[in-house]
């Protein structure tokens, strides 16, 4: 991070009732006392989801929904804008936001940093009223979680990044097409001055996806990016999703590898392994509940 760079820092305190209090500050200056909540009622977010998992895969059909859904992105924007940096309470937090667009936002760094609920607000839409685009697209946006890692990577010493790009499709033709994702995010590290080395794992499965982690040295790669679907669930909602082995897999046979947990976890989707009993994985984090069935794409 350069000298020049003016740092954003909002910060989750605590959360009660979705309703979350917590903090804004410019530069490690005051924190000032905000209070963000979900400014989409549950049905409006399910328009989202639709729209980014949905709506994907037929782009050419119910056009007049994905436009309002579109459309709302930035009234989800507009409205988190209002609730971080304009407060009667506090005309001071607008007051240093508007001192920084005198340079413009190249320079700004905006760091979101809370739990896994916290993050699941939507940061990447915040948008000023007054701007044509997100913030997200004018400066650059991080995103820290408070809670402390259960394990910490070695990473070897290396020229360049090692990214492992993991892409499953389990519902076949059905499905967003391979490229779609992937293809984008490829070409995009290439025009960089960065030295990535990209490595594509095909089939996306959790069998694969081991052997190619045991072909490697410890920590050889650097970056796992999950173009997967994916769902959060309670236990129970577990035990009632159709095709369970999409989320979860047997070490041994008539051992569940899932035990009962408290709160929700996210699961991410592989392919499956028609000679193998591995037909999926896990990946534990707490995040906002979605509809059981449904997944995410990361």
């Amino acid at each position: 991070m350069g000298k020049d760079t003016t740092t954003i820092r909002i910060r989750e305190l605590s959360e009660k009732d979705s309703t979350f209090s917590a903090t804004v500050s410019f530069n490690s200056g005051p924190e000032y006392p905000i209070t963000v909540r979900d400014p989409f009622t549950e049905e409006q977010e399910h328009e989202l989801e639709w729209y980014f998992e949905e709506h994907l895969r037929f782009p050419f059909t119910k056009k007049v929904r994905a436009k309002e859904a579109a459309e709302s992105i930035t009234a989800y924007g507009e409205a988190l804008f209002k609730q971080v940096f304009i407060s009667q309470d506090n005309p001071d937090i607008y007051a240093n936001y508007r001192d920084l667009l005198r340079n413009g936002l190249q320079d700004v760094r905006i760091e979101i940093v809370g739990t896994p609920s916290f993050h699941a607000l939507h940061w990447e839409a915040l948008k000023d009223p007054q701007s044509p685009q997100p913030l997200s697209l004018q400066a650059i946006m991080v995103r820290q979680n408070i809670k402390p890692p259960k394990a910490w990577a070695t990473m070897r010493p290396s020229t360049t990044i090692n990214l492992l790009v993991v892409t499953a499709r389990p519902r076949g033709k059905q499905d967003v097409g391979y490229r779609t994702i992937s293809r984008p995010l490829v070409e995009s590290l290439r025009q960089t001055n960065i030295p990535v080395q990209i490595d594509i794992l095909r089939p996306g499965t959790y069998k694969e996806l081991e052997n190619r982690l045991r072909a490697v040295p410890t920590g050889h790669y650097h970056v796992i990016h999950f173009d997967v679907h994916g769902a959060v669930l309670s236990f129970e909602q577990l035990q009632q999703v159709q095709e369970v082995n999409r989320y979860s897999y047997n070490q041994r046979y008539g051992r569940q590898d899932i035990q009962p947990y408290k709160g929700i976890k996210a699961f991410l989707s592989l392919e499956r392994v028609r000679d193998s009993s591995c037909n999926g994985s896990t990946a534990e984090a707490s995040n906002k509940q979605k509809p059981p069935d449904e997944g995410q794409q990361r």
